[in-house]
């Protein structure tokens, strides 16, 4: 990965070097590790090495300001991709608060995922509460499971879900439950613990009755309940149909006085 980062950075400074050589742009004084934009930075210029962010981004610059480098890096997004585990969780935490320390108002969360480990789940809930900035939840694809309990921790009027994105909520389930007969009860209070916990957190963030959801799958005995855009946002699951997108205006005011 490290490798990749700096043979991007150096194809990145030999572009800026020909670009200025022709009179394109124009580096910065003293050395310094920036240079001028003249119009608009490319969105795959501003993103790590390796990510993929499904959220467009239109950066206009005041073309009398310099930019050091640093500031290629923002905006940030905190990707949700693959199988919730332990390691995703640690991942989510270490990109969450990576967001929140560049300055941006608002943090985005991209979730394509179906689901996983519910105990991993909890701890990115617990991230995500713990913010004292704005979360939006963006679906792309798939949001099931655990991934659809996350989507609706986002601030309210800033979830949203792609035109073509699936959501789909159900019961929490373990397979291998094993032991004696009071080990296999101990488990399945468990599990039925982190279930109705589950759904009634989600009504509370989806601003519904306490049981709103929990009745919804009662009707459906509990199987997987799988919902389309629309109907998501019927249910207050998500607030917009349609990806957000970034809109950064850098501006430059001087005052004599």
């Amino acid at each position: 990965m490290h490798a990749k980062r700096d043979k991007f950075r150096k194809s990145l400074a030999k572009s800026l070097t020909k670009n200025n050589a022709s009179g394109n742009m124009e580096t910065s004084p003293e050395g310094e590790e920036g240079f001028e934009m003249q119009n608009m930075i490319m969105p795959s210029v501003r993103f790590p090495e390796g990510s993929r962010y499904p959220i467009k981004c239109k950066v206009t610059v005041d073309p009398r300001i310099k930019i050091p480098q640093e500031f290629l890096q923002l905006p940030h997004v905190v990707q949700v991709r693959g199988e919730f585990c332990e390691e995703m969780a640690e991942d989510f935490a270490n990109a969450f608060h990576a967001a929140e320390n560049t300055g941006q108002e608002i943090i985005p969360v991209v979730i394509d995922s179906y689901g996983g480990d519910v105990y991993a789940l909890m701890s990115m809930i617990d991230v995500v509460n713990s913010s004292s900035k704005p979360v939006a939840t963006i679906v792309t694809g798939k949001a099931m499971s655990a991934g659809a309990v996350l989507l609706t921790c986002g601030t309210e009027g800033l979830r949203f879900a792609a035109p073509n994105s699936t959501i789909m909520i159900h019961s929490a389930w373990e397979t291998g439950l094993s032991g004696n007969a009071d080990e296999v009860k101990v488990g399945a209070d468990e599990l039925m613990r982190l279930n109705r916990k589950l759904l009634e957190m989600m009504a509370k963030n989806c601003g519904q009755e306490k049981d709103y959801f929990a009745k919804i799958m009662t009707q459906k005995k509990n199987t997987d309940w799988f919902i389309q855009a629309k109907d998501a946002l019927r249910h207050n699951l998500v607030n917009h149909i349609r990806i957000p997108e970034f809109s950064v205006n850098v501006s430059m005011s001087i005052q004599f006085k």
